[in-house]
């Protein structure tokens, strides 16, 4: 999968693929979300269902970005040493994803495919 930064105003050479250096990426606790820091200042969080952002945050000189453990938090540092706290929405994750979640945490992909799921 990929995912491409946009940008949020028109652009002069009508792409609509921004070419900035990405900074950072980190997934949310529960591995539905994904934030990103580039150069075009803008903290971005990705829903990974709809690849596409869901939300948009300004910054300037952001270096790097993290979630809370428990969610609900994003920590963004900057290039000047500053730190920022940005609101994350908390989810609440489907039972099909926490099943997935604690398989693959006890299994092998090898294990997983070997267990007798029956198929869609």
């Amino acid at each position: 999968m990929s995912l491409h930064h946009t940008q949020l105003e028109p652009a002069m050479d009508d792409s609509d693929v921004h070419m900035s250096s990405l900074r950072s990426v980190c997934f949310s606790p529960e591995g539905l979300y994904l934030a990103t820091v580039a150069d075009d200042r803008l903290l971005r969080i990705w829903a990974l269902e709809l690849k596409a952002p869901v939300a948009f945050a300004p910054m300037t000189n952001g270096l790097c970005c993290t979630f809370f453990p428990h969610g609900g938090v994003i920590a963004t540092g900057t290039r000047d040493g500053h730190v920022q706290f940005w609101a994350a929405s908390r989810v609440l994750s489907s039972l099909k994803h926490l099943c997935r979640k604690a398989l693959r945490s006890f299994l092998t992909t090898y294990q997983v495919l070997a267990l007798p799921i029956p198929p869609k």
